[in-house]
């Protein structure tokens, strides 16, 4: 790879060149070539690869050139060429040592508990989420990071495969062990279908604030959580058993095409019926942005 000018040149100076901002975490981007509220985006510098959680698509620099400009390869392979590189190297190594570098993170799980953080709460609130349905549904997960006995609280979100989705007040996502994860109308965590109707949410905090605007704190439909829309196909096994589909996902381009995904895949589940449940939250990114603005409002008129 060293003696192609293409594939060698920095996935990080590609990304700065193609106006993506850094994360608040080590090699973390926000997305340059969708709406990116979190840095979904991540690198890896030895590989000099990069993959966006958000869309679920990744690859070499090719891919992202060809992703964020709409181009050929050609095109992109030219304008790879075009960018300056005599002093990529030297101006890497500048930056590593007058810029802070943030803590890299381990998903090293130390604790699972019961939510009690008073910075989890608050966050959790921040979000409009009321604290009995963030107990309800979430977990504290405390991991230990890199650095010598340093450990991180996050908001943590079972899933079917047996790992915990984290957020935390910091930005930072990760996850424990990758998954979708179902919820009855019961409420409870369950594979197995209690309704004719299923709702999908890309994640938990949409999930609450639908909850929450419902005032309830049980699904009136079955429930996925994707937690990431490249878990999408995980979840046809058990959208399979539903004759509805509801998808509340989010209104950028990934959740888009998220929702074309599962149109598309509906023929290999007895093609139920498709709504896109978005015109319900027009005008705002998701349901947990809406579910903010709404509840401000309310707040304002009491």
């Amino acid at each position: 790879m060293a003696d192609n000018p293409i594939s060698s040149f920095p996935v990080a100076n590609l990304l700065m060149a193609l106006g993506a901002r850094p994360g608040s975490y080590k090699n973390t981007y926000h997305s340059p070539f969708r709406e990116d509220k979190d840095a979904s985006l991540h690198i890896d510098p030895k590989r000099n690869v990069w993959f966006d959680h958000g869309a679920g698509v990744g690859g070499g620099n090719i891919d992202l050139v060809m992703k964020c400009r709409g181009c050929t390869a050609r095109q992109a392979a030219e304008y790879i060429l075009s960018l300056p590189s005599s002093n990529t190297q030297k101006d890497s190594q500048a930056d590593e040592v007058t810029s802070p570098k943030p803590k890299r993170l381990e998903t090293r799980v130390l604790v699972i508990r019961e939510l009690q953080n008073r910075y989890l709460l608050d966050y959790v609130a921040n979000r409009g989420i009321p604290a009995n349905l963030a107990s309800r549904y979430c977990k504290e997960v405390v991991i230990r990071g890199r650095s010598i006995r340093k450990t991180y609280d996050n908001v943590g979100f079972p899933n079917n495969a047996g790992g915990y989705a984290l957020k935390s007040p910091s930005g930072f996502k990760s996850t424990t062990k990758g998954g979708i994860t179902t919820i009855n109308t019961e409420g409870e965590f369950s594979e197995s279908a209690t309704s004719g109707r299923v709702t999908v949410f890309e994640g938990v905090f949409d999930f609450l604030s639908w909850l929450a605007s419902e005032r309830t704190v049980a699904p009136s439909t079955d429930v996925v959580v994707l937690n990431s829309v490249a878990n999408v196909k995980r979840s046809v096994p058990y959208l399979r058993l539903h004759r509805t589909i509801i998808c509340c996902l989010d209104n950028d381009d990934a959740g888009r095409a998220c929702l074309e995904t599962i149109k598309s895949l509906s023929k290999h589940m007895n093609d139920p019926i498709v709504i896109d449940g978005s015109h319900f939250y027009e005008g705002y990114n998701d349901v947990n942005d809406w579910w903010i603005a709404m509840k401000n409002t309310l707040n304002g008129r009491l």
